[in-house]
């Protein structure tokens, strides 16, 4: 804020507006403050979008229904070779509900 004993010429706002009162300064510092207010905001926001966006493909897990000649597995990470990989699903319900329908895990 600027001090009252300073002389009228003095008393200017940063868009070059002339301040008549000591009430219209504080008007000028409101608006000044709560610009300055929205930046850091905008920016917060900015960076939680950017960080929702890269994280949101990790979080994405696929499911493999693998057979092994012996028994159907559901994994979350790829199966070994030697495992023959029946079907890739996005979920572990969807995946469940496969292994029902396969005919390699109806046995035994």
């Amino acid at each position: 804020m600027l001090p009252p004993f300073l002389p009228k010429s003095a008393r200017i706002a940063a868009d070059g507006r002339a301040i008549d009162s000591l009430a219209s300064i504080s008007d000028f510092e409101a608006e000044a403050t709560s610009s300055k207010r929205n930046t850091p905001m905008k920016k917060y926001v900015a960076a939680a979008l950017l960080v929702a966006a890269f994280a949101t493909p990790a979080l994405a897990e696929q499911y493999y229904v693998a057979y092994d000649g012996k028994r159907c597995e559901r994994m979350s990470h790829k199966p070994p070779e030697k495992m023959n990989v029946l079907d890739v699903y996005k979920n572990k319900h969807a995946a469940d509900k496969a292994m029902e329908k396969f005919e390699q895990c109806r046995k035994g």
